[in-house]
């Protein structure tokens, strides 16, 4: 017999008796202390929810899902093993999760430019050494299968040691299901379409506590599915049509939260804050963490002090110590890395650190950098050619998102000819530029062709929603640049008239 958690979205959920012992693992604790919006609480002081109820969340929705395809479709024969796999794969999907999260790898790309794994990589990780390190093979063993293994043996696989090689990484992997293709480290079980377990909760859940309403039904979409064989003899969840606006309206709600509160970055492949004062304060932290860190503070292990930007191991050395079973100590320090880390820097006391302490404090009172202004991109249509960038261009939003890096170089070169032909001091290392893409977690497409749906006539039939209904989701993505100073009032006077403050820019110096 398991136990039970309340949860404040789905009420009373029961939990299965080896998920429980997971979540009672300190590895699975730890998410109690990353908060799931990072620090998006500054700005709307509801979003203090955690990765913890996250995962607990996501694990009951993949409950409900398999629960549902068992019992509508018999035919598949899902097992009790099966179902298990699966809710096990939602719970600890983010365990790979480190302090602030999606901030994280802004942080080590400003300082090394290179991320080695993705926090779903390190999910596969984690969760491979909290088997190891607390004898849970066993228990694990004992709810195998011929069809289903658990937990595969760590002398027959290699650690996975690149992105792509996540949906193999099959610590959980169906031998005879149809569904054996299930991304275990999402549960996107559907994920080329861009509906799933994983975005359901935290759509919800960021709904609910960020005070924003949640304009779709995503129960009706999950018990509204069914699994039918496509043209290559393969499994694909499918949904009624009846459903389709309720899909529009999930991608809608995506776009709008990406407005409101999330972000996704082309340049670093992860969804981060888009708020302008969350945007800024991500920005103050992250000067506040290299400060630190060039102070030689970092992360304390047995081993010694373990610098923030390189809590990520190389993937030969993760594989290696997994294969001498010293996988935990090599994990050690980026299990210890969690939001708790601001408190210890804003409470140091060490000389060299007053400069980061500074920072911390003007966030808590919110006398963030100033914001100048924003421009809406309005056209994409010139490409990477950042040579033959002009002013007007800059200025009427005709640019390109392709290579931010590289835009953001040439724009701040553009504003320097101009301040020098205006008259205007321009420093530009007291400018900072902001790309932002908001779109609806389909790259910036239509989310909406790759999902199919079937009728009540004939529920074994897989159909496509026409291009006229698609249009009810009218644009799938918005590319804005940010700019902020870091000097005084009279240097964000100075940047607004250079930036030509007028129909394509929005300004406010008040954006809390």
């Amino acid at each position: 017999m398991g136990g039970f958690v309340r949860d404040p979205i789905y009420g009373m959920i029961e939990i299965h008796p080896l998920c429980e012992k997971i979540i009672r693992l300190p590895e699975f604790q730890r998410l109690h202390d990353l908060k799931q919006l990072g620090c998006l609480h500054y700005t709307y002081p509801g979003a203090t929810h955690d990765r913890f109820q996250h995962c607990i969340g996501v694990y009951h929705l993949a409950e409900v899902f398999i629960n549902h395809l068992q019992k509508a479709q018999p035919e598949l024969e899902i097992t009790e093993q099966e179902k298990l796999a699966v809710c096990i794969g939602g719970l600890v999907h983010d365990l790979g999760h480190v302090m602030l999260c999606h901030m994280y790898p802004r942080y080590v790309q400003y300082c090394k430019n290179e991320l080695p794994l993705s926090h779903e990589l390190m999910s596969v990780l984690i969760f491979r050494s909290v088997i190891q390190k607390w004898g849970l093979s066993k228990d694990f063993l004992d709810a195998s299968n011929s069809s289903v293994i658990l937990f595969s043996d760590p002398k027959t696989r290699d650690v996975p040691h690149s992105p792509g090689s996540a949906r193999l990484a099959a610590n959980f992997c169906s031998k005879s299901w149809p569904m054996r293709g299930f991304h275990w480290v999402g549960v996107k079980f559907i994920r080329r379409s861009g509906i799933d377990v994983d975005r359901f909760d935290y759509m919800v859940r960021d709904c609910y506590h960020l005070g924003l309403h949640c304009s779709y039904n995503y129960d009706n979409i999950l018990l509204r599915s069914r699994c039918i064989r496509n043209e290559q003899d393969q499994w694909e969840i499918c949904f009624n049509h009846k459903v389709f606006y309720d899909v529009c309206d999930m991608f809608q709600c995506r776009l709008n939260l990406c407005r409101r509160a999330y972000l996704v970055s082309d340049a670093l492949r992860m969804t981060t804050l888009q708020h302008p004062s969350c945007r800024i304060i991500e920005r103050m932290l992250i000067e506040a963490f290299q400060i630190a860190e060039e102070q030689g503070v970092g992360i304390q292990t047995a081993n010694g002090t373990v610098k923030l930007s390189e809590l990520i191991r190389s993937p030969e050395e993760y594989i290696q110590a997994f294969k001498e079973n010293r996988l935990d100590s090599l994990l050690e320090p980026y299990l210890k890395a969690t939001d708790y880390f601001i408190l210890q820097l804003r409470n140091s006391v060490e000389p060299g650190l007053e400069a980061a302490r500074h920072l911390i404090q003007r966030i808590e009172m919110h006398d963030y950098y100033p914001f100048v202004g924003r421009i809406l991109v309005t056209n994409q249509e010139n490409g990477d050619d950042y040579e033959n960038l002009t002013y007007d261009d800059l200025i009427n939003g005709k640019l390109s998102f392709r290579n931010t890096r590289k835009l953001i170089v040439k724009i701040k070169e553009l504003l320097k000819l101009k301040a020098e032909e205006m008259g205007i001091p321009f420093d530009p290392a007291t400018l900072y530029i902001d790309a932002c893409k908001m779109d609806m977690g389909s790259k910036g497409k239509n989310p909406l062709p790759p999902i199919s749906f079937f009728s009540d006539i004939n529920p074994d039939k897989r159909i496509k929603m026409g291009l006229e209904e698609g249009r009810v989701l009218g644009s799938y993505v918005d590319y804005k640049l940010f700019f902020y100073s870091r000097g005084d009032k009279s240097t964000v006077d100075a940047f607004q008239k250079l930036l030509a403050i007028g129909d394509t820019l929005c300004s406010s110096s008040n954006y809390n």
